[in-house]
């Protein structure tokens, strides 16, 4: 994937730092595990947007991400909010096979597939597995939860 980039994809809009705005940075190492993934979402609701991650979705299995920052499920920091867009980044190389909203009685009250980032084969984006908005009221014990493949 190295030089491979989409410049539609990276525009920045300009914005001006002010003193008081706080920096955040997320990086993320490759993890050489076979049979896991590193997972980051960006995750905005009516209340803002937050990092939410996993650094050990096993294969095949719905795994729960949890707040960057905070350590919090999506119920418990976004609780009375509607959960209004998702979008996934997973490690290179991995397919995000599917993203589920998970209700306080274990349920799944959403659910969407994934895909491969370019320029795997059936990929659609250089920079995101999954981008969808949605339109969720949050509830406390909700959980947002990927299923992802890696070799």
């Amino acid at each position: 994937m190295a030089n491979y980039v989409n410049p539609e994809e990276c525009k920045i809009t300009p914005y001006t730092i002010k003193p008081t705005d706080l920096l955040q940075v997320f990086c993320k190492a490759v993890n050489a595990t076979g049979g896991d993934t590193e997972v980051m979402a960006w995750v905005t609701t009516s209340g803002g947007v937050e990092s939410f991650n996993c650094t050990t979705a096993e294969n095949s299995t719905l795994t729960a991400m949890t707040n960057s920052v905070t350590g919090q499920t999506l119920g418990d920091w976004a609780f009375g909010k509607t959960l209004t867009r998702i979008e996934i980044q997973c490690e290179d190389g991995a397919f995000l096979s599917e993203c589920a909203v998970i209700d306080q009685t274990g349920s799944k009250a959403w659910t969407a597939g994934g895909s491969t980032r370019l320029p795997t084969a059936g990929g659609t984006s250089t920079k995101l597995n999954f981008e969808m908005p949605v339109g969720i009221s949050v509830a406390k014990g909700f959980a947002l939860q990927v299923s992802t493949v890696t070799g």
